[in-house]
């Protein structure tokens, strides 16, 4: 019987609790039978079978927003399964991370997190249990403690002139431990292309466009205009499992 972290918050989040039931049932289904790297097969029929309510696939992934997707026919995808359960990196010589990473080359589908010792040399780690994991997840996170000077942070990337007041700098701050949450921390060059975006907007366009991408749950952030459509991507709890 295979065991996995869960996310407990779940129950207090907006987006969770204004699922209505059936779609609470679909999203509980497809965490406990998709495979180790967050892949199962799209049975909408099996799916409404096993809820005991009509389920359209096409409907649930638009509710699920990027949260699942649709990698290629005939498969979804939990976007945030491998982060939420492996961490931040995956490593060819840990026997769990390796069969993740041969599910994902087999499929054709792009690790969202990193890859280290991708030749499977020298000896390998065991994941043999959840606590064993956690004891690796701890591990990782003293292992960045001790490097973070090293690492870039979004927070501190060169913002343009027109971007350097407090108030920006605060807002900015709060879109970086956002993205953080969700488990997408901004790289150097995308920190670089959306503060030079912003900067076009002008300062108080911009701090309005983060403060609305946070409350919505956007992946990305879109300049204030009455007359812009609104991103289909809709409100997103991270990493709710």
């Amino acid at each position: 019987m295979s065991k996995r972290f869960t996310e407990t918050r779940k129950w207090q989040d907006t987006w969770f609790m204004d699922l209505p039931i059936k779609y609470k049932l679909a999203w509980f289904w497809v965490l406990d039978n998709c495979d180790h790297a967050g892949l199962i097969d799209a049975n909408p029929r099996l799916m409404s079978f096993m809820v005991g309510e009509p389920i359209d696939g096409e409907e649930f992934l638009r509710i699920m927003a990027d949260r699942v997707t649709k990698p290629k026919p005939g498969k979804w995808f939990i976007s945030s399964f491998i982060h939420f359960q492996y961490g931040d990196e995956l490593s060819a010589r840990n026997s769990a991370h390796r069969g993740v990473l041969r599910i994902l080359k087999d499929q054709d589908i792009d690790c969202p997190v990193s890859v280290l010792d991708q030749k499977e040399e020298g000896p390998t780690k065991d994941l043999a249990s959840p606590s064993a994991g956690a004891k690796d997840k701890d591990k990782d996170k003293d292992k960045d403690k001790d490097q973070a000077k090293d690492k870039f942070k979004a927070e501190d990337a060169e913002r343009p002139l027109a971007l350097s007041s407090p108030e920006f700098r605060a807002a900015w701050a709060d879109w970086c431990a956002y993205r953080r949450e969700r488990g997408q921390t901004l790289k150097p060059r995308t920190a670089k292309a959306q503060l030079a975006e912003m900067a076009d907007w002008g300062q108080a366009d911009a701090i309005a466009a983060i403060r609305k991408s946070i409350m919505q749950g956007w992946q990305g952030v879109f300049k204030p205009d009455a007359n812009q459509r609104k991103p289909a991507q809709e409100s997103e709890f991270a990493n709710a499992f």
